[in-house]
């Protein structure tokens, strides 16, 4: 099975949209519902409406497919949405900056990605998904057969070949530019695969994947969606059809080693603020405070207890998670108060060279959930934005250090949990097992924006490499 395609991009009409950036979005799942209309109202176009699935704009209910795949449709028959004339492959960059003011650069290339039953996938997820989410995406598959936001995946590349490819793709002027909605500035190269740089793209990546399938970093509910979607239209494809071609879908993949990509911790935000003393008790069951004398003394003086910063505070849990090598986290109890607690070294020891069912903070994460998490509330739920998904008053999730804190302040929780990064190479090990982490384990940075490129699923596709002629 090949792995990947060149496919006809969908793409804006500038002449229809004057300035792009106000038809692109973040994805679906990172835009708050209060920021929704705000997105909505820049344009009658703006990708948003698509991904989420509103009908009204006036009136942004998510998850009205059969309206939407109208409206889908409607824009592609008036020229809003063009389809480019050959199978290309479309390699772009995203210069950022981290909340933290360092600046990045993230450089990919949006590609159609196989998805389909067993392994015939070209993918590996690392976390857990939630089942209203997977099948709001497979509706939006079945009824607009089109994807609207890309996978973003990560493909181990340790020679840098598949990252030269890219850098050269994107050598020359770019085909288009914008302004991020999120920050920072986007450049896109159309790269149709009888190009140079299109061929290249296309080899380099697909011998990376035959030494080892991609990494999902962001989309695991859109690939499962696509992989039951591809299921479905298989088994109502002929045998001959079934070998000619599979589902591609919209996917931007990125050199693991060298695509500029960024982990940023998920911080817990947990129960009601009348839980405090109960959650205290769970977690002192599994976890016990760290002493200054288990510290290294260069981080002795970081260990704030009173009146401390939140951002400091989770900055110095991933300084000491790496220099004790054992779960650490802070527990901030509101008004600056914090307790640093650890798995005591001695537990650590004991495990032995078994060693732990995950890698570094992704074991620590897994550690968290089905200890004091569970066992104080086994009944968890997830909250996630986004059309389809269960809301829970007890566990929210923030990569904001501060913003966690501010709803304890605010008396809207009983604490927060402010953990460490997963390391990129902790999410590669993760996926290669095959096992999957608690559900927003990683939150990677920055966000693919949509509307750059979209996806018709009814129009033909390249798989690669080409058959001998």
């Amino acid at each position: 099975m090949k792995s990947i395609a060149a496919f006809r991009g969908l793409r804006y009409d500038p002449a229809r949209v004057h300035r792009l950036d106000d038809v692109l979005a973040p994805p679906y799942d990172v835009v708050g519902r209060q920021h929704v209309q705000a997105y909505l109202t820049r344009s009658r176009y703006n990708v948003l409406q698509l991904d989420l699935g509103v009908a009204d704009p006036a009136d942004p209910v998510p998850g009205r497919w059969d309206e939407v795949a109208r409206r889908f449709r409607d824009w592609v028959d008036e020229g809003v949405l063009v389809p480019d004339p050959r199978p290309s492959v479309y390699v772009f960059r995203h210069r950022y900056h981290l909340p933290d003011g360092r600046p990045g650069t993230l450089t990919a290339v949006f590609v159609g990605l196989r998805a389909g039953p067993g392994g015939s996938k070209a993918a590996m997820g690392h976390e857990r998904t939630v089942a209203a989410v997977r099948g709001d995406r497979l509706e939006q598959l079945r009824r607009c057969a089109a994807q609207f936001s890309p996978i973003l995946a990560l493909v181990a590349d340790p020679e840098l070949r598949f990252q030269r490819a890219l850098e050269e793709a994107a050598s020359g002027e770019p085909h288009v530019e914008a302004e991020a909605p999120t920050g920072g500035e986007l450049a896109l190269w159309a790269c149709p695969s009888e190009t140079p740089h299109g061929r290249r793209v296309l080899e380099e990546l697909a011998r990376a994947l035959e030494r080892s399938p991609a990494v999902i970093a962001d989309g695991h509910h859109r690939f499962e969606a696509a992989s039951q979607y591809a299921e479905e239209q298989a088994r109502l494809a002929s045998a001959a059809a079934r070998r000619r071609e599979g589902l591609y879908v919209l996917a931007a993949l990125a050199s693991l080693e060298g695509g500029g990509l960024s982990i940023l911790p998920v911080h817990r935000v947990v129960g009601p603020p009348s839980a405090v003393e109960p959650f205290r008790m769970a977690l002192y069951e599994h976890l016990m405070p760290l002493h200054d004398d288990e510290v290294p003394v260069s981080l002795r003086a970081g260990l704030r207890r009173e009146g401390a910063d939140p951002a400091q505070t989770a900055a110095h849990v991933a300084s000491l998670r790496q220099a004790l090598s054992r779960p650490v986290l802070a527990v901030w109890w509101g008004g600056g108060r914090v307790d640093y607690l650890a798995v005591p070294a001695k537990v650590t020891q004991r495990v032995g060279s078994s060693g732990p069912e995950f890698p570094g903070v992704a074991g620590d994460i897994t550690l968290l959930h089905r200890g004091p998490l569970a066992e104080w509330r086994p009944s968890t739920r997830t909250v996630v934005d986004g059309a389809g998904a269960e809301e829970s008053r007890w566990i929210r999730y923030t990569s904001d250090a501060r913003e966690a804190a501010a709803a304890v302040d605010r008396g809207e929780a009983a604490a927060a949990l402010l953990l460490a990064p997963v390391a990129l190479a902790e999410v590669q090990e993760v996926a290669q097992t095959g096992k999957k982490m608690p559900e927003k384990s990683t939150y990677f940075y920055p966000k693919l924006i949509s509307g750059l490129v979209l996806q018709d699923l009814r129009l033909p596709v390249e798989a690669w490499p080409p058959d001998p002629a």
